[in-house]
């Protein structure tokens, strides 16, 4: 009697505004996810690679509504003896895939710029290739343009600078232009927006060197026109971290808003990932902080009332109004998975996607999470808890759970009514990863209490089964 009731206090907790939907770790072996976009039947396409001993290869991943993986997808360039390639970018449009990546012929070798088409059926309708300066060249960011074309950003290496890079092309895979930006020693283009009227703004991030060390790293923004003349440009160094512009987004009333990371670096001081908003002339309005401590990526996206979404390190996303004071803020686990692209899909979702490695060596766990920011009309929501990842959740009774720290464990766990009735019970058989079959049960909110080996007391969850 006494659990009852602790569950019936746990029901009457204040709904709130966002929920986890799901969380899913790819299946396949060192893959490493980098970019995500949603498909016309409401699921995802994951592209990112695999790299291992024989060299890796380009793979794109389907998925349904919920995250589950549908197929595998890989165009087996080189048959695996090739050097390390991977789809860093994504766009689909008029019923095509358009992938930009580099590829590397063998170790040792310089990278190219690797282009393709794919038709909706996934067979290949063209590829080109851009070795760019000669050297080591990798585009991270591909877009679709104002008037239906593509465009790319990037870096450039050749012997002495690395230099951000530019093009446009058509969708036969022709060049319309191509631009190369020497922003200091090492630049790197990390994104890529078409303005309008002749104009394009790459943002992204410079190091100079003192020696073997980093003397100082900037972000910055940059506005050019297709010959490859500079309308504006600003940066904002730092001696004390490494840091740049990853991620960059044009919302319906022409305001430019960016995410800035702070990663790892020998000079660490208080790093602040931050949001960014600049008018048309890239003059800096504010400068928002999200977080303190080291974050690889900051992902902006905004929906059409003018609020901004951002993921980022720590498994966290944020939600902000066109001010950039905060509405909330949504943290899953404590286990850091970085992400490296964000989506805000065709239901005002916020979809991530990123990779894990735990230590220098090991593999990779990739991962597609999905956070939705509505409210559960007459639902009672209970704490989320860091330590147990439930997925999907809502689902139709089929889902997995999995802890979010190395060192825990599941025991068993319990299922019951919001009444306090006991439904099911099941130990553990693989204390890692728990497999849950409740598709007999009808739909409605479930109480899911989950025994872990490092806690006394269970962990209290709620589950959602829906019935169509």
């Amino acid at each position: 009697m006494r659990y009852t009731l602790f569950i019936f206090l746990f029901c009457t907790f204040q709904l709130k505004a966002q929920q986890l939907d799901f969380f899913h770790f790819f299946s396949i072996p060192e893959f490493q996810a980098y970019d995500v976009k949603q498909t016309s039947d409401g699921g995802y396409l994951v592209a990112g690679g695999i790299h291992n001993i024989n060299g890796g290869d380009f793979i794109l991943v389907k998925t349904d509504s919920l995250g589950n993986e549908l197929f595998t997808y890989s165009n087996d360039r080189f048959n695996g003896m090739d050097g390390s390639n991977a789809i860093y970018s994504l766009e689909i449009a008029h019923n095509n895939i358009y992938l930009a990546g580099s590829i590397q012929p063998l170790f040792g070798l310089p990278s190219i710029i690797y282009i393709v088409k794919l038709d909706s059926l996934f067979n290949k309708v063209w590829e080109i290739e851009d070795s760019a300066l000669g050297s080591f060249s990798v585009p991270t960011k591909l877009k679709l343009s104002m008037d239906g074309n593509l465009i790319i950003t990037g870096s450039a290496s050749s012997d002495t600078t690395d230099k951000v890079y530019a093009s446009k092309i058509d969708t036969n895979g022709h060049f319309i232009w191509k631009n190369y930006f020497r922003v200091n020693r090492s630049a790197t283009g990390r994104d890529i927006l078409d303005v309008g009227i002749n104009e394009f703004i790459t943002v992204g991030a410079f190091l100079t060197l003192n020696g073997s060390l980093i003397d100082t790293s900037a972000s910055f923004i940059l506005s050019f026109d297709t010959v490859g003349n500079i309308n504006w440009y600003h940066d904002y160094p730092d001696t004390s971290n490494i840091k740049g512009i990853s991620s960059l987004v044009l919302d319906n009333l022409s305001n430019i808003y960016a995410g800035e990371y702070f990663a790892n670096s020998v000079k660490l001081q208080n790093p602040q990932p931050s949001i960014l908003k600049f008018d048309t002339l890239g003059t800096l309005l504010w400068r928002k902080q999200i977080r303190i401590g080291l974050s690889d990526y900051v992902g902006v996206q905004t929906d059409s009332s003018g609020n901004i979404f951002t993921g980022y390190g720590l498994m966290e996303v944020k939600k902000l109004n066109s001010l950039g004071d905060s509405l909330w803020t949504y943290h899953y686990g404590n286990v850091d998975y970085q992400p490296s692209s964000t989506l805000l899909d065709n239901q005002t979702r916020m979809v991530l996607v990123g990779n894990n490695q735990s230590q220098a060596g090991h593999p990779y766990i990739s991962y597609l999470m999905r956070i939705s920011d509505t409210t559960l009309t007459g639902i009672n929501e209970l704490p989320d808890h860091k330590e147990i990842i439930v997925s999907p959740n809502p689902s139709n009774g089929i889902f997995t759970l999995l802890p979010s720290l190395l060192n825990n464990s599941i025991d068993y766990i319990e299922v019951y009514s919001v009444n306090g009735e006991k439904l099911y019970m099941k130990k553990a058989e693989n204390n890692f990863i728990f497999f849950v079959n409740l598709s007999y049960l009808k739909g409605g909110i479930y109480i899911l209490k989950i025994k872990l080996n490092n806690r006394t007391t269970p962990l209290i969850n709620r589950i959602i089964i829906i019935k169509s």
